[in-house]
């Protein structure tokens, strides 16, 4: 689980928004947090930008056979429980290990939510997943309730995994795993940037997010491995 957040600045020509880890969220992006209307905004364009696609369930088993990797984002405990078969477990957050400041910050926002085992966002994400990824076409990332690009607008939904309200349209979805994408993007946006000097590895160009996530997987019949 995570605690509320909220959304980011709109990107600089020819660029991604820049994710960081800050406030209560542990990501911001261009200083505003991922799932505020603003911030969403902002990442769906930079996504739509680097050809980010939205996969079906069907779709998703076709990148596979072609030689598409999927990564299942979501904690350890529940890819254990049940993945997409073949899917590898880079988990998008990990349990809080320190007590920096911004640690002990997200530790009393989870305690205030009655969460006591909370979380922060795993700082070898991108590596993991490049590594994962090496040598793959593409790659498909998924989490529970999967996700799609569509501009946030009016209306009143839920965040995954959230205890907080937000305007959000009732196509658009705010999961972990949009924002996981975004995350590629953005390290892979850097990564060009950066010549000459230590830069993110970057995922393959090939980038998808499943659009039902692993309980419209399993629920729809599909074959599901543990």
């Amino acid at each position: 689980q995570q605690p509320p957040e909220e959304g980011p600045g709109a990107s600089a020509a020819g660029r991604a928004p820049s994710t960081e880890p800050a406030g209560p969220t542990g990501l911001n992006v261009d200083g505003a947090r991922p799932t505020s209307p603003r911030g969403w905004n902002a990442m769906v364009t930079a996504m739509a930008s680097a050809g980010v696609k939205v996969l079906s369930s069907q779709e998703l088993a076709h990148q596979q056979q072609l030689g598409g990797v999927v990564v299942d984002i979501r904690p350890p405990d529940d890819y254990a429980k049940g993945h997409i078969p073949g899917a590898v477990n880079v988990p998008f957050y990990q349990p809080i290990s320190g007590w920096s400041p911004m640690q002990a910050a997200r530790r009393v926002a989870f305690a205030a939510f009655g969460v006591l085992n909370g979380t922060e966002p795993n700082p070898t994400f991108v590596a993991d997943v490049a590594k994962a990824a090496e040598g793959a076409r593409s790659v498909v990332v998924y989490c529970n309730q999967g996700g799609s690009l569509d501009p946030m607008e009016l209306g009143k939904v839920r965040f995954e995994s959230d205890a907080s309200f937000a305007t959000q349209s009732s196509k658009s979805k705010a999961t972990r795993s949009v924002i996981a994408a975004y995350q590629l993007v953005a390290a892979a946006a850097r990564a060009e940037g950066s010549a000459g000097t230590a830069a993110p590895p970057a995922p393959p160009a090939s980038l998808a997010v499943h659009r039902g996530g692993f309980r419209d997987w399993a629920a729809s019949g599909r074959e599901v491995e543990a």
